[in-house]
Parts: C-alpha cells; sequence; structure tokens
C-alpha cells in the first residue's frame, strides 16, 4: 500500500500545501481542517509524513511491545489521554494506566477506573512517536496508523509536563528507530 513507504510525499502537494500543514501543527489547538490547504482528504499518516521529523518519527515495529512492557516496568503509574478512532466516532479518556500487555495478537490497556482498550495489531500498519505543541506544553504521543493511513490509536500525555525528561518521554525515546 502507498502508506507502507516511509517518508513519501504526495507528487501533487504543492509547496504551499506542505508549508500551510507545516503551520497548522505548530498551532496549539485544533483549526479546522478544511481550512487549511492541502489537508482535507490527507490520510493521518500522509499528514505525519508532511510535517516532518522535528515532530513526528516512524517507531520501530516492536513499538507496541516495547510500550506495553514499559509501562508495566515503571513503579509510578502514568496518567495517560487515550485516543481510539474509526470511520465513525472517536472517543477518548483521560486516566491512570494500570496494566498494559499483548496477548493473542492484541494489545490490551487498562485505565484507571473501569476502562480497556483493545487493539489488534494486524490492524496497524505504521507507528509513529509524535510531538504536537499544545498550550500548556509539548503533547508527546504515539500513534498507530491502519493500512489506509487512518488513525487507530492515540496515546499521549496531554501536554503534561513531562518534556524532556519525564518518564513518558523517555519511554517514547526507546521507542524510536535505533
Amino acid at each position: 500500500p502507498p502508506h507502507s513507504h516511509p517518508y513519501s510525499q504526495l507528487r501533487y502537494m504543492e509547496r504551499l500545501d506542505r508549508d500551510s500543514i507545516r503551520l497548522w501543527w505548530q498551532i496549539p489547538g485544533d483549526l479546522p481542517v478544511d481550512q487549511v490547504p492541502g489537508l482535507p482528504g490527507l490520510s493521518r499518516t500522509r499528514c505525519l509524513e508532511t510535517i516532518g521529523t522535528e515532530f513526528a518519527i516512524r517507531a520501530r515495529p516492536e513499538a507496541l511491545h516495547l510500550l506495553a512492557e514499559c509501562l508495566n516496568s515503571l513503579e509510578q503509574h502514568l496518567t495517560l489521554r487515550l485516543s481510539v478512532a474509526n470511520d465513525c466516532a472517536s472517543q477518548r479518556t483521560t486516566g491512570t494506566v494500570l496494566k498494559a500487555d499483548i496477548r493473542d495478537n492484541t494489545l490490551w490497556i487498562h485505565q484507571a477506573p473501569d476502562t480497556r482498550l483493545c487493539l489488534t495489531l494486524d490492524a496497524v500498519e505504521t507507528i509513529w512517536v509524535v510531538r504536537k505543541p499544545a498550550y500548556q506544553g509539548d503533547t508527546l504521543g504515539i500513534e498507530c496508523h491502519g493500512v489506509h493511513g487512518n488513525l487507530l490509536l492515540a496515546i499521549d500525555d496531554h501536554g503534561q509536563q513531562s518534556w524532556p525528561w519525564g518518564e513518558w518521554a523517555s519511554l517514547l525515546r526507546t521507542l524510536q528507530p535505533r
């Protein structure tokens, strides 16, 4: 599929469109997508490829396994925001991650008080470590995208003060390619 080629750019995308997308990414908060030239109809994977490695880096193939292992090994549980999406809806929840594991080729994350997330690993085409400017500091996260470049899962610190040396930032550094 076209989204499996790292850092490839759309040939028809004009420089103005690429620059607009990069500027849009750097603005804290969310602007309406239809107001940014080049962004409507662009998959999330293509968006991350366009903004560049200052804000998004493809993670190692084993990133989700490392993520589960690291989350479980922390002495203090992290408070993270989990976002899941499909073609019809998206859901977000913020809370303490109690446990994460992979069994039967599925990532399971248990979040306090009673939230469970599951993601079938076969559905994941690309994994990204991302940084997005926010009003209270940079939001650091990991994103999983499907074969068509759509966002399946995002896990982030919701702009908490973990940048640059907190546990979440350190964990994300281990997921980056060597």
